[in-house]
């Protein structure tokens, strides 16, 4: 019992702090720490934001402290959007709503070790889309202490945080689809992450939930959107 407490605690205290994409420990190549953002990676962010939203205005900005974002502008539905490529050894990606972010404006993060994993624009297309749905969404936890919650309220929270990556993985598919981009790259993008979690215990016990499972419910939800 308290082993599976202690897990549930690892799982919610991951999601409670910001919900993401993916959150593996397995060290990939990446530049080093006091350089700037490779140019041609941002360029390929851009890209794919544009093919994702083709009729809104896009803004390169270079922040410093090792990271650059696109601007978009304002979406019906979410606001304004900072779409951050930040340099880092670990993948990853996450969402932060406007409410909870500093500049105003909601933020996507990606990491260059994350982007470096990419084969192509439809793969970070996806990883975009992905983020945009929990911030469409509004998939983020209440400011609670997780010290105060019960073993089965905890319990609850984690099936919903993966009812959340559910969703997010299909909202993803279909607007790949809609832009006339690769729906099954989520699929391949997974798969390559699966391998890396196979072989990292830490990251087996963060995952949310397991990229094994996604995948299967992901094969599913495109069966059902593709023709």
């Amino acid at each position: 019992m308290h082993r599976l407490l202690f897990r549930i605690l690892q799982v919610f205290t991951v999601c409670f702090l910001t919900y993401g994409f993916v959150l593996i420990s397995v060290q990939t190549p990446a530049a080093a720490a006091d350089s700037e953002v490779p140019h041609p990676a941002l360029l390929e962010l851009q890209e794919a934001v544009s093919k994702l939203f083709p009729n809104h205005k896009l803004e390169i900005r270079h922040l410093g402290e090792n990271k650059s974002y696109v601007l978009i502008d304002e979406l019906a539905d979410i606001g304004p959007v900072r779409i951050e490529l930040k340099l880092s050894e670990k993948p990853n990606a996450f969402a932060i709503p406007a409410y909870r972010s500093k500049s105003g404006a909601a933020q996507i993060i990606l990491t260059t070790a994350l982007k470096n994993l990419l084969i192509n624009k439809s793969e970070l297309a996806f990883v975009i889309a992905h983020e945009l749905a929990h911030l469409r969404e509004d998939h983020f936890s209440p400011d609670l202490p997780a010290i105060t919650l019960t073993s089965s309220q905890l319990e609850k929270i984690v099936r919903v945080h993966q009812g959340w990556e559910m969703t997010a993985d299909k909202e993803a598919v279909e607007m790949l689809y809609r832009r006339g981009l690769d729906a099954r790259a989520g699929l391949h993008l997974l798969g390559r992450l699966d391998q890396f979690e196979a072989k990292d215990k830490l990251a087996a016990e963060r995952s949310h939930p397991a990229i094994s499972e996604r995948l299967n419910r992901l094969n599913s939800q495109i069966a059902q959107i593709l023709p």
